[in-house]
């Protein structure tokens, strides 16, 4: 009776999988999945198969494990992968059911921006509300992130003023140039940074927020400190208030300079006025005096 050659049956057990970083992993940035197998039969190839879509690669492998790398993973890298090895023994290819899953999700991070303020002809005082820049100055918002995402732009938002400035980001930062304060600015202005990766768009929360008031520059004359003889104007910041009372000194100097010179020189003039009365009256007594004796005179011919 011939013999019958029976093919070897070989069975596999199913691979294990693993991913790192574990978790959601930022945009950009790497990944690598690992498939291992627990066999004496090596040689074999493992498949790694996006089961969510159509991403499949295979590697040969001399051992019982293999390391797939997700270079600068997008949003398309997203979704579950299982792992499948494969070996031949005897001419014959076998096949590992499919790994458990693994999950790669794809997030972009984004910290927090930095604002500051910034006032290039020093217009800009500290006060007890705030931020104060003087009204005609320049001044200057700076919004900046730290973060490895091409591109993206930033948002200067003041809730007072309803100010919605956009500028693109260069070198993770944009500057908003204010080159006239005036009274409009008022207000609380923060930063924003947005960037659009694989068509969607992610924001950040906004910066804490820099309140802006608007001083009003007064323009006085130094007489005490122009020893040059020129009236150039001096320019000092000062507040309303401070106006209001510079104002109410110089019409109380004003008052008593005329108190003083009003009636110095109006008792000047009743003196002179005197004295020419007393001349006057001399020198008709002295007119009486000769006229007299001129009549006595001629009678006596």
């Amino acid at each position: 009776m011939p013999s019958i050659s029976m093919s070897p049956v070989v069975s596999l057990p199913k691979p294990s999988i693993s991913m790192s970083p574990v978790g959601e992993v930022p945009w950009g940035q790497d990944a690598s999945i690992t498939c291992s197998i627990s066999t004496q039969h090596l040689g074999g190839t493992f498949t790694l198969q996006q089961t969510s879509g159509s991403s499949k690669k295979t590697k040969a492998s001399s051992t019982n494990s293999v390391t797939f790398n997700i270079l600068q993973v997008n949003f398309g890298d997203e979704g579950s992968y299982q792992c499948q090895y494969q070996t031949g023994v005897s001419g014959r290819d076998f096949s590992s059911n499919l790994s458990d899953s693994v999950r790669l999700s794809v997030t972009v991070p984004l910290q927090q921006p930095n604002i500051s303020l910034t006032s290039p002809n020093k217009g800009l005082v500290w006060g007890p509300e705030g931020e104060e820049v003087t009204r005609g100055y320049s001044f200057v918002f700076t919004c900046s992130i730290s973060s490895h995402y091409p591109g993206g732009v930033f948002f200067l938002v003041s809730s007072g003023s309803g100010l919605n400035n956009t500028k693109p980001a260069v070198d993770h930062s944009a500057s908003f140039d204010f080159p006239w304060a005036e009274y409009e600015h008022l207000g609380n202005y923060v930063c924003v940074y947005q960037v659009t990766l694989s068509a969607r768009r992610f924001t950040s929360i906004e910066t804490p927020s820099i309140t802006v008031t608007i001083k009003m520059s007064v323009r006085l004359n130094d007489y005490e400190n122009n020893t040059n003889g020129d009236d150039d104007d001096v320019y000092e910041n000062v507040d309303p208030a401070h106006t209001e009372k510079l104002r109410e000194e110089a019409g109380r100097v004003e008052e008593e300079e005329y108190d003083v010179y009003g009636e110095s020189e109006i008792n000047e003039d009743d003196g002179h006025d005197s004295d020419q009365e007393e001349e006057t009256s001399d020198d008709e007594d002295d007119y009486e005096n000769v006229t007299q004796q001129l009549v006595e005179a001629n009678v006596d011919i």
